[in-house]
């Protein structure tokens, strides 16, 4: 189905109406640069859409909902099932993220979670929680970083930052499930696997290679918006760690990245201490909190 799809409805005497939409490029030609005003905030959306064709092959059933009230845009939202439901940050409301909250609960088909700005993701989940009659817990919370100028008394650890190859695939594949497992406590879908591949296919994964050639550390670079690019999967298996390898690759390709992007973003899990000492250490500054609610049925 394409188009968009409109739903008028009340919440606490108040009129709102929600569209629908079931393709990206719409609804990106529509609110990106509504979107790209937080673009940092915003990079989840904005990175997932920046190639909306393969997206939508990826995922057929994919949606998004805008929200408005008088008219006026309150809400906007993204989901690709079986995912979580993501909301854009373009300011909180607490009345407009109750009615997107009621909308979900009414309209569409039961969510697994919902990830958003924290304050955001707490209105949203207790409304939806009480409307389905469903358990809402706190599953993860990250902080979202940005960098747009590297600490110039960063030291690197010996060695060279490498461009994956197809012979590191199998290596790759194994450091990623075990970031998987570390740090979202989740294996690594045979999806997500084959988006791996694809990643190497097109250079976005790279090695901290030592002098003899051991690779010590690997990291990816993901989700390109306007201005900036994100990095992601840094991860050193637990012997190799407290060497200064993780921080002098993120260090040598946030600079390499800030020659053609005006910053770089990072994700993290707020509740790790060493990594987020790290980045800022390197230079990246916290810009905002998210926090994912899962949704399960009530014992």
């Amino acid at each position: 189905m394409t188009g968009h799809e409109t739903q008028d409805f009340m919440m606490a005497d108040t009129a709102y109406q929600a569209v629908l939409y079931r393709e990206p490029q719409g609804f990106m030609n529509d609110f990106r640069s509504i979107l790209e005003e937080r673009e940092t905030e915003n990079n989840l959306i904005l990175g997932l859409n920046h190639c909306p064709v393969t997206l939508q092959q990826r995922y057929a059933d994919l949606y998004y909902v805008a929200l408005y009230q008088d008219k006026n845009l309150c809400g906007l939202a993204m989901r690709t099932p079986p995912h979580n439901l993501l909301l854009a940050d373009i300011g909180v409301d607490i009345a407009a993220t109750e009615a997107l909250a009621y909308y979900a609960a009414e309209y569409l088909q039961i969510l697994p979670g919902v990830l958003a700005e924290e304050s955001q993701a707490e209105i949203f989940a207790d409304v939806y929680a009480r409307r389905k009659q469903v358990d809402a817990e706190v599953h993860m919370e990250q902080l979202i970083h940005e960098l747009s100028a590297v600490n110039p008394d960063i030291s690197c650890a010996p060695g060279d930052l490498k461009q994956a190859s197809a012979d590191d695939i199998p290596l790759l594949l194994h450091w990623m499930n075990e970031f998987q497992l570390e740090a979202l406590h989740t294996t690594l879908s045979a999806e997500h696997q084959q988006r791996v591949l694809e990643d190497i296919q097109r250079g976005q994964c790279y090695l901290w290679v030592l002098p003899d050639g051991t690779p010590v550390s690997m990291l990816q670079k993901t989700r390109p918006t306007r201005q900036a690019r994100c990095l992601s999967y840094v991860y050193t298996p637990p012997l190799e760690r407290s060497k200064g390898y993780a921080k002098s690759a993120v260090t040598t390709l946030s600079k390499e990245l800030l020659k053609t992007h005006a910053y770089c973003v990072l994700f993290t899990d707020k509740s790790n201490p060493t990594s987020n000492a790290l980045y800022k250490h390197i230079g990246y500054q916290v810009r905002s909190s998210l926090r994912l609610y899962c949704f399960s049925e009530r014992s």
